[in-house]
Order: structure tokens, then C-alpha cells, then sequence
């Protein structure tokens, strides 16, 4: 191909063969899409805005516009804040969708910093092995954005159980989808 290029005229970069009257061929339009925030979470779901800055005419590379969302809300059913080593909460969960948010501090002084931890349980109510836990460092609280969450699909009767090390205080918010 190349060489029969060469005889009867040249290659462009991108491969095509131009003759002596060829004209060349058109550049790709590469499409360059900028979007909108979505919206709120209406009947289950959002969408947003999309445009082409290139304004090419085709879609092949557009981004979604819309998206399924969950705008169910939470409802706080307990909040359990301590500063004791350890706790043992029972409480009630009527939904099937429910999830614990927790988060802990350390002790103040350089000595005690990067040594809090905590560690937290969920049980059924008579049960002895855990349905779910979870457990981190107090000072690596300072890097994230929220608080740990632990979800849970089950309901009835629940008690969470908290084992502290070295911290200055913890708080866990029991939350359900309403």
C-alpha cells in the first residue's frame, strides 16, 4: 500500500493515500464533554446537563445524563456517645435497611496519638457470633471525610458491642431508611 502510495502520490499522517486532485480527508472531531452537578434524587432518580465544548455532532463519548438514586432518608433510631472503655446498647430496628456510623478520638498528648482504636459489634439479640463489625484507628478519622458506617439488611432485635484502647471518646449514631 505504501509503495503504490509512493507512485501515485503521498500518505497523510494518519494513512490515508492522497492523489494529485485528492483532497485531504477531514480531521476527527474528538468530543469533549463538560456536565452539570446532578440533580437531587427525584422519584428515584437524577440527571444532569452534558455538553460537547468541540460541538462535533456525534454522542459516541457522552457521559450519562441520568442515574438511578436511592432518595429514601434516614432516621436516627439511637445515638450512643461515651467516653468509658467499653458499652453494651440494645435497640430495636423495624426496617430491613439499617446502618451504624461511628467514629472516636484519642487521648490529647503526643504520647497517646495514633494509639486509639476501637472495635464494634453488631449481634442479634441472643446471638454470640457477630452479624457485622467493624474497627480502625482513632487518628485515621482525621483523613477521611465521614464516619465509618457498618450496613446492616436485617431487622429486629439488635445490641452492639464497643471495645475501646487509648481514646478519649467515641459516638455511634444508629441510622434506618424510612
Amino acid at each position: 500500500m505504501f509503495i503504490f502510495a509512493a507512485i501515485i502520490g503521498s500518505v497523510t499522517m494518519t494513512g490515508h493515500v492522497i492523489g494529485d486532485g485528492d483532497e485531504k480527508p477531514e480531521p476527527v472531531c474528538m468530543e469533549k464533554w463538560n456536565c452539570s452537578e446532578w440533580s437531587e434524587c427525584i422519584d428515584a432518580l437524577q440527571v444532569r446537563e452534558c455538553k460537547d465544548l468541540n460541538e462535533c455532532g456525534t454522542t459516541e463519548l457522552k457521559p450519562p445524563v441520568e442515574q438511578e438514586c436511592d432518595d429514601r432518608e434516614w432516621q436516627r433510631v439511637k445515638l450512643i456517645i461515651r467516653d468509658e472503655d467499653t458499652t453494651t446498647d440494645y435497640f430495636h430496628i423495624p426496617h430491613d435497611i439499617w446502618r451504624i456510623s461511628w467514629e472516636c478520638s484519642d487521648i490529647e498528648g503526643e504520647d497517646n496519638q495514633g494509639r486509639g482504636l476501637v472495635y464494634i459489634s453488631v449481634y442479634e439479640d441472643g446471638g454470640k457470633k457477630p452479624i457485622a463489625s467493624s474497627h480502625a484507628k482513632c487518628e485515621d478519622f482525621e483523613n477521611w471525610n465521614e464516619p465509618l458506617k457498618i450496613d446492616i439488611n436485617k431487622s429486629g432485635w439488635f445490641y452492639i458491642d464497643v471495645q475501646v484502647i487509648d481514646i478519649s471518646m467515641w459516638w455511634a449514631e444508629i441510622e434506618q431508611y424510612i
